[in-house]
């Protein structure tokens, strides 16, 4: 039985020595990760289908490609007291509704990274008479004492459904940078 196995191993042997060599992996393409020290987060991996527009000063501002569509992130520090989503959620139902052609769709409860947060969706009329969706999730900032609400407005009627996840998929890769290492000098 020895024999046999010698020929077979040295037959191997030969088909790999003299196989073309495997070509190298193709790098992956890295996802841009834009990090804005104002607003106390990053976003960890914008997808393809967005391209950062404004990242500066207390500005992060994302694109839609191909649909259209611009997000964007922004903190609100309450006058009195503290944080209050619902009061957020409220706020944003009326506003809404009071302007042309407002509707107001809902809101919902979400557990994300940072705690309870609430979305909301509305729709209204531009200055230009196009209608116009908006979807706001409402949390409060990691760092505490302020609101962080990322906005998600795009042309109506577009696919709801898919813009909410896009939405909740890019509110998924938020990090806040209070909490990353910090370098040692």
């Amino acid at each position: 039985m020895k024999k046999v196995f010698v020929p077979v191993i040295l037959f191997f042997l030969t088909v790999l020595a003299c196989s073309p060599p495997a070509e190298a992996p193709k790098a992956k393409k890295t996802l841009p990760r834009p990090e804005n020290a104002a607003l106390g987060v990053a976003i960890g991996a914008v997808p393809t289908d967005f391209e950062v527009t404004i990242n500066e000063g207390d500005q992060l501002r994302l694109e839609r490609k191909e649909i259209g569509g611009e997000l964007w992130l922004r903190l609100d520090r309450p006058e009195i007291g503290g944080v209050n989503l619902v009061d957020l959620v409220n706020e944003w139902k009326a506003t809404y509704e009071g302007r042309p052609n407002g509707k107001f769709f809902g809101q919902i409860e979400l557990g994300t990274q940072f705690g309870p947060a609430y979305s909301v969706r509305g729709a209204y009329e531009n200055e230009a008479g196009e209608m116009l969706e908006e979807r706001r999730i409402f949390s409060v900032h990691p760092a505490g004492g302020k609101a962080l609400t990322m906005v998600y407005t795009y042309p109506s009627p577009a696919d709801s459904r898919a813009r909410t996840d896009e939405m909740l998929l890019l509110f998924s890769e938020l990090e806040a940078l209070d909490f990353q290492p910090e370098a040692s000098s």
